[in-house]
């Protein structure tokens, strides 16, 4: 159950499940520990009233009293601050009391049990949780960088520098997670790399002086910069949004990569910000067949510089769906060798399409890959149904 939601959860590549199953199996397996366990209760009451004893002398027992605590503590745990709502209510309380209340059962566990049966399987979870937090900090980038955040409409768009090397950011389906100290000290939010931009910068110097505060050592060092484009909801994203065009602090965790065995033959569809996890695969495939539904004019812009910075032929499959495209927008769009549709994008109609091309050729491995909104990924998974053979591959996104 911990492994589940660990954030190096190498049973992720080993099954082809995304991070976002494991959670769901994790609340599966949640329930289903407490289901057992309350049955285990009542089943032990009923031994001690078939055989007549009295349950006074129990509350003076270790085991008893840990046993019922446990209990109590794997109902709150899968009760009222786990459900949904609550949840997204007020995050940050749920998982600081998740991890508060996770700790206190493993030690109530172990009071429970220790005197009379075998322990391993504890101490494998403490074993898992620790390595879990070990490889977290490792994973840290350090300090906390200065980032820029832009917004622009309902759209983030966050550059944070990080250290030179990690050449694992440079490749398709990774994501890290931030932290915004002076925002929240404990919640870390997900977000995919929209881009990785290799930076050279010169070395100053505070000399102290008012009149020339700055001095330029003549040195250069290299470092990467993320960029990230955020759709704020509720919670940290919101908080920073209203923040409006700054710098903040940010702690960068990462990177993690989404073990997505794509073919050859893949279709990408992407909504809103949710295209930030595309541009990354067709980057690396140098070009792919993708369309992106774009509702707001500020998506367009979150990706601009993105896109300006793409190599000959990594954006020639790409197509942008918006209804409500400016003459000014296509014009550069069109200078990038973006094809443009100004209709609303049509899931269905394109796989049909890409189904009936699909026959012409040999038939090998297919795949679709979606990432948007749940509404949007909803239609994705019904149209993709229809088909035979294709695998599908989604990503939430915000709206």
């Amino acid at each position: 159950m911990i492994l589940a939601v660990a954030r190096k959860n190498y049973l992720v590549e080993a099954t082809r499940w995304s991070y976002d199953s494991w959670n769901i199996f994790h609340r599966f397996l949640g329930r289903a520990s407490l289901f057992f366990a309350v049955v285990h209760t009542a089943l032990y009451c009923g031994y001690v009233y078939e055989k007549g004893e009295n349950f006074g002398p129990l509350w003076s027992l270790n085991y008893w009293n840990a046993g019922v605590a446990g209990t109590l503590a794997m109902c709150w745990l899968a009760g009222p601050p786990s459900v949904r709502w609550a949840r997204q209510r007020d995050y940050e309380f749920f998982l600081a009391l998740h991890v508060l209340m996770t700790v206190g059962l493993l030690y109530l566990c172990f009071v429970h049990i220790f005197w009379m049966f075998s322990v391993e399987w504890l101490w494998g979870a403490v074993a898992v949780w620790g390595m879990d937090r070990a490889m977290r900090l490792w994973l840290s980038q350090g300090a906390t960088s200065k980032a820029i955040s832009e917004i622009k409409g309902e759209v983030i768009r966050l550059t944070v520098p990080v250290g030179p090397g990690k050449a694992l950011l440079k490749k398709p389906g990774q994501f890290v997670y931030l932290r915004f100290p002076q925002l929240s000290w404990i919640q870390k939010h997900p977000f995919s790399i929209a881009g990785v931009r290799e930076v050279t910068a010169v070395d100053m110097v505070d000399t102290g002086d008012d009149a020339v505060p700055l001095l330029n050592t003549g040195k250069q060092h290299q470092h990467l910069e993320l960029v990230f484009t955020i759709r704020p909801y509720r919670g940290v994203t919101k908080a920073l949004h209203a923040l409006g065009n700054t710098t903040v602090q940010v702690a960068v965790e990462g990177a993690y990569k989404h073990h997505i065995p794509l073919p050859d033959d893949t279709v990408f569809f992407a909504a809103g910000v949710g295209f930030a996890l595309v541009l990354g695969y067709l980057r690396a495939r140098k070009g792919g067949k993708a369309y992106w539904a774009v509702g707001r004019s500020e998506d367009l812009w979150a990706f601009e510089e993105l896109f300006a910075e793409c190599e000959e032929g990594e954006l020639d499959g790409l197509m942008i769906n918006y209804s409500g495209l400016r003459m000014a927008d296509a014009d550069r769009l069109e200078r990038l060798g973006i094809k443009i549709n100004k209709s609303r994008l049509r899931i269905s109609e394109v796989l049909d399409e890409w189904e009936q091309d699909s026959l012409k050729g040999e038939k090998g491995e297919r795949a679709v890959m979606a990432c948007g909104p749940e509404r949007f990924l909803d239609e994705c998974r019904v149209c993709v149904d229809a088909l035979d053979g294709v695998e599908y591959w989604e990503e939430v996104s915000t709206k």
